[in-house]
């Protein structure tokens, strides 16, 4: 699926913003196709909603995407996305020319480092540990590991923690 746009001819200015894309980390070689300066960038959008995907209007639509509107419309770009369900897809797409940029949920790992280069990152994703709450024991009184071994201490002052009986 595929939809090109333009920028509007004149938009107030906005903030600047951090843009999460990928972009060709090698010269374009023999094979690329050559590009005229009018062309629209070709954008690959990785489908992992919330961050790119189709709607069920058919559109386009997530946070990776409404941030690349915005960047896109500021400087006044056109561009053409293309929903791409596979990472791998991407990294070859960006490395043999077929896109410009890809959006959406890509992490930055040293194997892609290897392959293309990265903005700064437009997200922090905050992923964490979740632990069972054990019996007995407060809200209160939890701490990032669900049990400390005896010779630790509790972060929180409390004379029955659950963390001290750990053994």
């Amino acid at each position: 699926m595929q939809q090109t746009f333009a920028p509007p001819r004149c938009r107030r200015r906005e903030t600047a913003l951090a843009l999460l894309f990928a972009v060709h980390a090698a010269s374009a070689d023999a094979t690329a196709v050559e590009r005229l300066p009018g062309d629209p960038l070709r954008v690959a959008v990785y489908d992992l909603a919330p961050y790119g995907s189709v709607g069920p209007d058919g559109l386009f639509a997530g946070a990776s995407v409404d941030l690349w509107r915005r960047v896109a419309e500021e400087m006044h770009w056109s561009y053409q996305f293309a929903l791409v369900s596979r990472m791998d897809a991407i990294l070859a797409g960006l490395e043999q020319d077929r896109f410009d940029a890809a959006i959406g949920a890509i992490t930055i790992t040293a194997e892609r480092l290897g392959r293309v280069d990265f903005s700064y990152p437009a997200h922090r994703s905050g992923v964490a540990v979740a632990f069972a709450r054990k019996a007995g024991c407060s809200p209160r009184c939890r701490t990032t590991a669900p049990r400390l071994p005896n010779s630790a201490r509790c972060s929180r002052s409390c004379s029955s923690c659950c963390c001290r009986s750990a053994g």
